[in-house]
């Protein structure tokens, strides 16, 4: 029986929540193999070999509950989204870009800028996630304050909601569902009115329900050579229009991407700009709409499951990554 031990010590020499792990599955261990230095060390080291570890989260980052409890996924949340990506939190890949966090033996919580090469990914908040599946669960604190380990369930809508006011970078794959469809909007639907945005964003949708398709927004959106704006050539995004969006570009693709969700996916499965491309597929039946040519693939199948995964993508079951 796997035996998972959590605990919260609070550090005053480093001013930061001490999280003691014991008996994480292997499967949450991960390395990270861009290291840069002592290569023979690192190759030398197993996931296995970290059963147990610490790992420190700075007190400016500990939320609290109403009831006082240690919110240990918020505290996760908070961390990330207040330290500069590349650095606290590298993405090696877009899975669970929200807790998925280095561990060092070298690393100091009170310079967090910098991370030592080759150090080990833990996925916990993929261990929290499943953590019914994982026996004997305990999450403690040293002085007794419980630690609330629930992981929030947020509609689509109250993520693209949360948007506003920032700045959200379009230039990677963030795993994250709202931030992927207002990329989506700018970049794809550029030139298009407030019709044509929502009509390309569900478009989308119809795909997640599509057995030939992946099965989340983002993986769909950027599936290799389907969406222009995300196709790399030498290393260069050449159709991506915006890197980033925030202020009206942003709100503007916020609303038009809540109301696609809100409408839901259609019956179109692909696009094109007659202006720019010819492609055989173009004979489809469709419609078209300002700039785009909306069509219906005849061999599209839909998934078993398709009404449910984008009901459960919409109240925020479904995580936007996989």
């Amino acid at each position: 029986m796997t035996f998972f031990i959590i605990s919260l010590l609070l550090n005053s020499k480093v001013n930061a929540l001490v999280i003691q792990v014991e008996g994480l599955p292997e499967q949450y261990r991960v390395f990270n193999w861009n290291y840069e230095a002592n290569e023979a060390e690192f190759n030398n080291r197993r996931t296995s070999d970290f059963k147990s570890f610490n790992f420190y989260i700075p007190d400016q980052y500990v939320t609290l509950n109403q009831d006082g409890k240690i919110n240990l996924w918020e505290s996760l949340e908070k961390w990330r989204e207040g330290t500069p990506r590349g650095v606290t939190f590298p993405r090696t890949s877009p899975k669970d870009d929200v807790t998925r966090f280095p561990f060092s033996e070298t690393y100091d919580p009170s310079n967090p800028s910098k991370i030592p090469s080759g150090e080990l990914y833990v996925g916990l908040g993929e261990a929290l996630r499943n953590q019914k599946s994982i026996p004997d669960l305990r999450i403690t604190s040293s002085d007794g304050n419980k630690v609330d380990t629930t992981v929030p369930i947020r509609s689509i809508e109250t993520k693209l909601n949360a948007l506003r006011g920032k700045t959200v970078s379009c230039s990677s794959n963030s795993g994250k569902a709202a931030e992927c469809l207002v990329c989506n909007c700018a970049n794809e639907a550029m030139g298009e009115d407030r019709e044509g945005r929502i009509n390309i964003n569900r478009t989308v949708l119809r795909r997640v329900q599509g057995v030939d398709y992946p099965n989340t927004i983002c993986s769909v959106i950027w599936q290799k050579s389907q969406f222009s704006w995300t196709i790399v050539k030498k290393g260069r995004f050449p159709y991506m229009s915006f890197r980033s969006l925030s202020g009206d570009n942003l709100n503007e693709c916020i609303e038009a991407s809540k109301d696609a969700m809100e409408q839901g996916p259609w019956k179109y499965d692909s696009f094109y700009n007659p202006n720019t491309a010819s492609p055989s597929w173009g004979r489809w039946s469709g419609i078209t709409h300002k700039n785009h040519r909306f069509v219906k693939n005849p061999k599209f199948r839909v998934r078993e499951d398709a009404n449910m995964l984008i009901e459960r993508i919409m109240t925020g079951e479904v995580q936007s990554v996989e």
